[in-house]
This record gives C-alpha cells, sequence and structure tokens, in this order.
C-alpha cells in the first residue's frame, strides 16, 4: 500500500541521514569516493557535496554493490534495530560497521 510505501521510505531516510551525520564530513567524502567509488562535485555556493552525475540510481546502484563487495546483502522492506561501528584496530584501520535487521513493523 502507498502509505506503507511512503512511511518506509521516510523512516530509511531518516537513519540514512542521522548516520552520515555522525560522520566527521572528510571520513564521509573518503567512505564514499573510496570505499563506494562514488566521484562526487562540491558546489561552490553552497559548500555542500553532490554526485558527480546527479544520479540518485547511480548513487543507488554503488552503494548495493559496495554492500555485496562486503559480502553483505540489502534486506528490502527490513529496518535497523541497531547499528555497531567495529574497532578499526582489528580490520587495518578501515572504518567498519555492523547493522543489525529487524523484521518490518506489522504497521507503520
Amino acid at each position: 500500500d502507498s502509505n506503507a510505501s511512503a512511511c518506509e521510505l521516510k523512516y530509511a531516510k531518516k537513519v540514512a541521514k542521522l548516520t552520515l551525520n555522525s560522520w566527521h564530513p572528510e571520513e564521509l567524502r573518503h567512505w564514499f569516493e573510496h570505499d563506494v567509488k562514488l566521484s562526487l562535485t562540491l558546489e561552490e555556493s553552497t559548500q555542500k557535496l553532490f554526485p558527480t552525475s546527479n544520479s540518485a540510481r547511480e548513487v543507488r546502484n554503488k552503494l548495493v554493490e559496495a554492500v555485496e563487495d562486503q559480502g553483505g546483502a540489502v534486506m528490502h522492506g527490513h529496518g535497523v534495530s541497531s547499528m555497531k561501528r567495529l574497532p578499526s584496530e582489528e580490520h587495518d584501520g578501515e572504518l567498519l560497521w555492523h547493522l543489525y535487521a529487524e523484521d518490518p513493523p506489522s504497521k507503520w
């Protein structure tokens, strides 16, 4: 149903925004450009970074590829119940996260 889809999208956007805003801007840029392999361009007037291609589809595809390249899976219809940053010293200094999935709520 369209109401459930709208609520699911709103929730996903909120989680993504909170997660990305928790990182230092240079860490975030490095992650997108080097780990996700997404080229970014700085918009001078706003000092904000945008995908060079200006394509939301490319961003989605690159994120899914990055997850799958690391052996993960994208679970549509599931929420994230919690996240845990893994100790970087155990992973050669890499920034790694473990996301815990939950079943989607029965009602939005």
